[in-house]
């Protein structure tokens, strides 16, 4: 039976207005239900809401939502041009967290440099924003796959510590070994591989699975 003792009562942390949840929603991600954006519900009743702990820090780096300054780096590694560069980051700044079977981007930015060099994306798979899909663009060249492994590493962090997931899984082509590498040594363990499941350039390629459980967390290393 639901009953008023079922819920917590809080404040949004964006709009201040109130918001009631069921308490199994404690410590989860949701939508404010006046103002839209995405907060974590909190332990207690009465307490705001918590931000989404955006950007995020590693000791080499930023991982911060992009913006149309970043065109130009992207248009080294993910867009033929900038035009289709600026394009996308429009249609991306729409995208929120929360966003069901959208991919939330965050530029990898190295601190040293100050530019974009790839960027790690994640995308919820249900409705309860308890299992979600992470993925990579570019930076998987030498100079730069030590950067991409420490993002991945925050990621996994961020998405288990902060927004209390319960399984995190990721997917890279047969062809592209360099990602399938990237995601094992980040702790992730290889589910299984579908066989000539995608196609592409006329060829059909297998899909190779990886997966994190909230409990693995502390085996990766991060």
């Amino acid at each position: 039976m639901i009953t008023e003792d079922n819920f917590i009562d809080f404040k949004c942390p964006y709009c201040r207005e109130m918001n009631s949840f069921p308490q199994e929603s404690t410590g989860l991600i949701r939508e404010c239900v006046n103002c839209m954006e995405s907060l974590i519900v909190p332990e207690a009743e009465g307490e705001f809401g918590r931000p989404i702990p955006l950007p995020l820090t590693t000791p080499r780096l930023i991982l911060r939502r992009l913006e149309a300054g970043d065109s130009k780096d992207l248009t080294g590694f993910m867009f033929e041009d900038e035009e289709e560069a600026l394009q996308w980051l429009a249609s991306q700044s729409k995208v929120k967290l929360t966003t069901l079977d959208r991919v939330f981007q965050l530029g990898v930015q190295v601190q040293d440099a100050g530019k974009i060099i790839g960027s790690v994306g994640l995308r919820f798979t249900d409705y309860r924003f308890v299992e979600a899909e992470i993925s990579i663009e570019g930076g998987l060249k030498d100079e730069s796959k030590d950067f991409i492994k420490e993002a991945v590493a925050a990621l996994l962090v961020f998405c288990f510590k902060q927004l209390n997931l319960h399984r995190v899984i990721a997917r890279s082509l047969n062809d592209d070994p360099a990602s399938c590498e990237l995601f094992a040594a980040a702790g992730m363990r290889r589910e299984g591989e579908f066989v000539k499941h995608y196609f592409a350039n006329g060829e059909w390629l297998n899909t190779v699975w990886f997966a994190m459980l909230d409990e693995e967390c502390p085996a990766a290393g991060i």
